[in-house]
């Protein structure tokens, strides 16, 4: 006759084996791109204003994978300066534009280059990436000037549950991201220049990323529009959780076995 005790140890150990094979059996992750550039990736766009979402989505296996953008700035009005307010996000043929409330209209910065890229003169534009699918590794961007200019950027991952607003930048200070809310934030200085330049995210996690023309300014105005962002799906495998199951439940009967 099989005792209760003596069924616990089965079920545990039959998890631990079933956590074995779900670890061999785990899906391999690839990298995904998002081609940000009007040609590229499909795109939903809700809202022609300032506060205005895209949300682009690429088909991989096993399954799509979506990311949302929203565009952000550092105006000094009427905000104090290094405080957040939103902006509207443009997709174009070289990829995402920003123009924020300190640049007149809409329409206006539409037809206006440098205005509708990411830049730091003056007022500092920023892009947020939110991940819908949970945590990611951050490969790389690609940014793209129309036009010859400086390309320093400044980028940051972290998570939005880190945020007090969610996924909402409005008020933030950009210099609490790091220190409040658990963000990293990384310069990167590259050379003057007309083409295509690709970004080394440095393979930091998180489900957020935000990413602008460096900031604070340094020495030279830096502007650009954002090709596209490669990164990675970090799974939770089954085996994990499987695991852990099989342990407490052994861990269960040598409590009991000791009392």
């Amino acid at each position: 006759m099989i005792t209760a005790k003596s069924m616990v140890r089965i079920i545990a150990t039959a998890t631990l084996l079933m956590s074995g094979v779900a670890a061999q059996a785990a899906p391999i992750y690839s990298s995904v791109t998002w081609d940000f550039r009007s040609s590229g990736s499909p795109d939903t766009n809700t809202g022609t204003d300032y506060g205005n979402t895209r949300t682009f989505t690429e088909t991989t296996n096993p399954f799509s994978e979506t990311v949302t953008a929203t565009a952000w700035a550092d105006t000094g009005l009427p905000q104090p300066p290094g405080t957040l307010e939103d902006a509207f996000l443009g997709q174009y043929s070289t990829g995402l534009g920003a123009c924020n409330r300190g640049e007149g209209s809409i329409s206006y910065c539409d037809g206006q280059n440098p205005l509708h890229q990411f830049d730091n003169f003056g007022q500092s534009d920023l892009v947020m990436f939110r991940m819908d699918q949970g945590q990611y590794e951050f490969n790389e961007v690609v940014i793209d000037p129309f036009g010859t200019y400086d390309r320093d950027v400044s980028f940051w991952v972290g998570n939005v549950a880190d945020l007090p607003a969610g996924d909402d930048l409005m008020g933030i200070e950009i210099g609490q991201l790091e220190s409040l809310y658990g963000f990293t934030k990384h310069d990167d200085l590259n050379p003057r220049g007309s083409g295509p330049l690709t970004i080394d995210l440095l393979n930091l996690q998180g489900n957020t990323l935000i990413f602008g023309a460096i900031y604070p300014e340094n020495r030279r105005v830096d502007r650009f529009k954002i090709q596209s962002l490669t990164a990675t799906l970090v799974p939770v495998p089954a085996a994990v959780w499987l695991m852990g199951s099989g342990l407490m439940m052994l861990a269960g009967l040598g409590r009991r076995k000791r009392a």
